[in-house]
């Protein structure tokens, strides 16, 4: 894909979901008029709609980080008193916050786009949802629990004299000893994580694994050593798995929308790269976002 011209799923979803959210809080609040004031900051009045577009915001946050209606209503009240300050010293002239003001804008935009080609998304039929849950039995039906002790070693590769010695070893205690061996500095933790967590050729070599068996991956640069310990069965039947799948399908089916409606408008559209700048952009560290989940709680040992 062209880099300067994709969009990956997170990126268009990302683009739905903060308007699609603004836009569905707008309409609660039905016993009041939209007009209706909340408060009065010398002469601008904060209304009933500014609420429910931050309470829409809010909503999006997890619970914890969720805030009372009136907490929310202070919040737009000091907001009005810096606006008001920012006018009365003019910076709204200012050409910085005029730029800021013009992307905030486009993005709204934008926003507003990606959200109505994704509400037109259709759906995924029963039939797809049952047909998803038979292709990817590992990730349900057949569903395994992996308890590993991970280490994480203070390297980009495991010597061959090293990996020699790994291959014998059965215990996490044994590992440790090797790596103490080769004066390998490394942080340890040990993780039950179900299968979904890890990339599916990592999940393929793990089922085919022995207990005491050391998977390698390579995480940030550094390398990850996963010592199976235990695999216990943990199937979920498709009614449990429903809600999941339909969510992942709808999820592709908005990536696919999304790309295809790209596509299509860069195809009428009359567009000039004046300046390539893709040759001075250092292709980014490649995290996985599945192996970045399971050893958080490495986190602190670093």
């Amino acid at each position: 894909m062209d880099k300067r011209t994709g969009m990956s799923a997170r990126g268009w979803i990302g683009l739905c979901l903060p308007l699609a959210l603004a836009l569905s809080g707008c309409g609660e609040g039905k016993a009041s008029a939209p007009s209706q004031v909340l408060a009065r900051v010398n002469d601008k009045e904060i209304t009933v709609l500014q609420l429910n577009y931050a309470l829409a915001q809010n909503a999006s946050l997890p619970a914890a980080q969720q805030r009372s209606k009136q907490a929310i209503l202070d919040d737009l009240v000091q907001q009005e008193l810096l606006v008001q300050l920012a006018e009365e010293k003019k910076l709204d002239r200012n050409p910085n916050v005029l730029q800021a003001m013009e992307f905030a804008r486009r993005q709204v935009l934008a926003q507003a786009a990606a959200s109505q080609v994704a509400s037109q998304v259709g759906e995924p039929s029963a039939e797809e949802i049952a047909a998803f849950y038979k292709q990817n039995a590992p990730l349900f039906a057949e569903r395994k629990l992996f308890r590993v002790e991970a280490f994480l070693l203070n390297l980009g590769k495991v010597p061959q004299e090293v990996l020699a010695d790994l291959n014998v070893s059965q215990t996490p205690q044994q590992t440790m000893e090797i790596l103490k061996r080769h004066h390998i500095e490394y942080a340890n933790t040990q993780n039950t994580a179900p299968a979904e967590v890890f990339p599916p050729d990592l999940i393929q070599q793990m089922s085919k694994m022995k207990i005491g068996d050391i998977a390698a991956v390579t995480e940030r640069g550094k390398v990850v050593l996963l010592q199976l310990l235990e695999i216990q069965p943990s199937p979920i039947a498709l009614a449990q798995a429903q809600e999941s799948i339909a969510n992942r399908l709808r999820g592709t089916r908005m990536q696919q929308a999304g790309t295809s409606t790209l596509a299509d408008l860069r195809k009428q559209a009359k567009v000039e790269i004046l300046q390539d700048f893709s040759a001075e952009q250092a292709a980014p560290a490649k995290i996985d976002k599945a192996n970045e989940h399971l050893l958080s709680g490495l986190e602190g040992l670093k």
